[in-house]
């Protein structure tokens, strides 16, 4: 899939970055090099992203331009491989990496690109988890009146497809119930709106307990 020169170099320069940072615990050194080894040897692209993702999770904390590099490059690739399933992985992992470090503009736009994504696909339920996760960068700037409606847009969705016969569809979207009604709880908990705040929550936790 990619030109071994450059591959190699790739990996070995987020090493030596992650190592020359004085901040990387041994235990995340250990993790690092285990994966680093195994993407030297790894042949089939969806290993690799896989790999990539989980190299930028060890990165994020130590070193967050490092996993910025790492999320990055499994996008880039997943989206070469028209892999559906890890574009979605990808997208969600660079908006939280930039909604985690305060880019709240550069995470809306990774979220609105797989939103748009999900909207051509007609994957309702991913659509609704963009609305969810858009409206929680908004909701951390603020812009409680505009989570509140991407929220709502969201469990409106998921409650459709609760009742899906396809179980797999229907967990998730039931999950994805118990997070709606959380935000809005909080939403209206933020707006001193504690009544409905409560009874959102309260939501939250049948839903939750239904799901088992």
């Amino acid at each position: 899939m990619y030109n071994n020169i450059t591959y190699i170099f790739l990996i070995w320069s987020l090493f030596i970055s992650f190592f020359l940072n004085n901040k990387a615990n041994s235990q995340n050194i250990q993790l690092a090099d285990s994966i680093k080894n195994q993407l030297t040897i790894a042949k089939e692209d969806s290993t690799i992203i896989t790999l990539f993702i989980k190299l930028g999770d060890v990165f994020e904390v130590d070193n967050p331009d490092s996993a910025e590099h790492c999320y990055k490059f499994a996008l880039k690739a997943a989206i070469k491989n028209s892999n559906s399933k890890f574009i979605t992985i990808c997208y969600n992992k660079v908006g939280l990496f930039y909604s985690n470090n305060g880019n709240y503009k550069a995470a809306i736009k990774a979220y609105q690109t797989l939103l748009n994504v999900m909207i051509i696909q007609k994957n309702e339920p991913e659509v609704a988890y963009c609305y969810l996760n858009i409206g929680e960068v908004y909701m951390y700037q603020g812009n409680y009146l505009k989570a509140l409606d991407l929220y709502q847009k969201a469990l409106k969705i998921f409650e459709k497809y609760s009742k899906s016969n396809n179980l797999t569809v229907s967990l998730s979207c039931k999950k994805g119930m118990v997070r709606s009604y959380n935000d809005i709880g909080t939403i209206h908990a933020e707006n001193q709106a504690l009544p409905l705040s409560l009874e959102y929550f309260k939501k939250a936790l049948s839903t939750e307990e239904q799901i088992g």
